[in-house]
């Protein structure tokens, strides 16, 4: 039985790998970035930790600005 973790890095990973595919881009960044925000999202689910939007935004802004330079 696959848990909900592995499902949901299955799909991220499958559209990561296309993403990158179509824009000659590394997925490991984008793979990594996703699950970082999924697993912010979730905390915030359990105990709010606040400036949640803030956080994601400076990690989509920091792996784009690393993803231009490579």
């Amino acid at each position: 039985m696959v848990n909900n973790y592995d499902r949901i890095f299955g799909e991220i990973t499958k559209v990561a790998n296309r993403v990158a595919a179509e824009n000659d881009l590394d997925p490991e960044p984008l793979i990594e970035l996703v699950m970082e925000i999924v697993n912010i999202e979730d905390q915030n689910r359990i105990k709010r930790i606040g400036a949640v939007d803030k956080k994601v935004e400076g990690m989509i802004t920091d792996t784009a600005t690393s993803l231009m330079r490579d």
